[in-house]
C-alpha cells in the first residue's frame, strides 16, 4: 500500500500519464500549451506545481490531441 500522496504528486501523475495516452511527448504538449519543454518535466516530476490556470489549456491540449488518427 502506497504512503498518502500529497496533491502534486496526484496532479503530476495524472498529467503524464494523460499525455502519454494522448501520445504527446513533453515537447509537443510544451508546443501546445506555448511553455518549454523543462516545465512539462517540472510540472509531471512535482518539481513545480500545476496551476488551477493551467487547466483550461491543458484540457483543449487534450482534446485537439484526443482528435489525432
Amino acid at each position: 500500500m502506497r504512503a498518502k500522496e500529497n496533491p502534486h504528486t496526484l496532479a503530476a501523475r495524472a498529467l503524464r500519464s494523460a499525455r502519454k495516452a494522448a501520445h504527446l511527448t513533453q515537447l509537443d504538449l510544451g508546443r501546445a500549451l506555448g511553455v518549454p519543454e523543462i516545465t512539462i518535466s517540472r510540472w509531471e516530476c512535482g518539481r513545480a506545481p500545476l496551476r488551477s490556470s493551467d487547466a483550461p489549456r491543458l484540457i483543449a491540449a487534450f482534446k485537439v490531441a484526443g482528435g489525432r488518427s
